[in-house]
Parts: C-alpha cells; sequence; structure tokens
C-alpha cells in the first residue's frame, strides 16, 4: 500500500515540477545524440552511414525522378479522351 502511494505522489511531484518535461527533453536529446553517432560512426571498411547515404543519393534522385516522370505521363493518358 505504501509503495503505491508513494508512487503516485512521485508522478504527481514529477508532472507539478514539470520534470516530466525535461526527462523527455533528455531522453530526446540522448536519442537524438545516439543517432548522430551511428550515422558518422566508421565501420570497418572506414566509411560512415552517411558517407554511404551521401555517396547514393545521386542516384536515388535519379530513380524518383523517372518515377515521378513515368507517373506524369500515366496520368496524362488516363486525363485524355478516349476518342
Amino acid at each position: 500500500m505504501f509503495g503505491i502511494i508513494l508512487a503516485t505522489t512521485t508522478i504527481y511531484l514529477l508532472k507539478k515540477h514539470k520534470v516530466m518535461g525535461l526527462l523527455k527533453f533528455i531522453a530526446i536529446g540522448a536519442a537524438v545524440g545516439y543517432g548522430v553517432n551511428y550515422l558518422i560512426k566508421k565501420n570497418e571498411n572506414g566509411r560512415s552511414v552517411l558517407d554511404d547515404l551521401v555517396e547514393d543519393a545521386p542516384q536515388w534522385f535519379d530513380k524518383v525522378k523517372q518515377f515521378a516522370e513515368e507517373k506524369v505521363e500515366q496520368t496524362v493518358k488516363a486525363a485524355q479522351p478516349n476518342g
């Protein structure tokens, strides 16, 4: 019974004093820091995930551009009246 009262009181105090916001801020900051560390960490061949992303970006851009052009052509053909 004492544990329930203690937990309830603790939660109330954390919410009242905006500590939950601070804890959320700390958790999000830690997650962002871990993500950045993961992106720039070098692997066994001396390259990072970010290096690979930057290198492959032009190829992805070309693929997306080609896909968009195909969809625009399909849309134009579908919008034309038959006849």
